[in-house]
């Protein structure tokens, strides 16, 4: 009857992650695609204005720098999520036991979200720091603070995909779920 429970308490937490990560993963593919087809549409307008029309829009190169970083900082989530951040795979040459692996990748697994949290924390610190110098950007004429959001926005994203990573990484330790190794 305990491992019952046992493995219905666990069904119901990955369930909850899963859940969590499918919405958040899906919210996040919308808003790639809409800072893409901005990006890209604004890049058109510059290249029509600078080739055919002869006129300058320089708020156009800055507008593209900006959906990018966006674009990057959303996405960096999605790489941790599906397993596409950069990791050193020597390590994995020389481990052969299977439940070593999974313990050195949840191991891993905690590194990145320490790092993540870490980079959440310095740049939701540096927020309020660029409201009050009240830089405008050259180019929008925007507040300098709405571009450098983009840290904060993935930092936390990149943290609940890491926390969600870690979850299922211990739950995979803890319940013997056979994974690739």
């Amino acid at each position: 009857m305990i491992e019952q429970n046992d493995n219905l308490g666990k069904s119901a937490v990955m369930h909850v992650v899963d859940l969590l990560s499918g919405a958040l993963i899906k919210v996040e593919n919308a808003s790639i695609v809409v800072l893409f087809i901005l990006m890209t549409a604004v890049c058109f307008y510059q290249v029509i204005c600078r080739y055919i029309l002869k006129i300058s829009a320089p708020w156009t190169e800055e507008m593209g720098r900006y959906t990018m970083i966006y674009m990057v900082m959303i996405g960096s989530g999605w790489a941790i999520q599906a397993d596409h951040h950069i990791k050193i795979d020597a390590i994995y040459s020389v481990v052969k036991n299977v439940i070593a692996v999974k313990i050195l990748n949840l191991f891993l697994s905690l590194l990145v979200l320490a790092f993540c949290a870490f980079l959440a924390y310095a740049s939701v610190l540096l927020i309020p720091q660029t409201m009050s110098s009240n830089l405008m950007s050259v180019g929008m004429n925007i507040p300098t603070y709405i571009p450098m959001l983009a840290m904060p926005i993935g930092g936390i994203l990149m943290v609940i995909h890491s926390a969600c990573v870690c979850i299922r990484r211990f739950s995979e330790l803890l319940h013997g779920k056979e994974e690739e190794v």
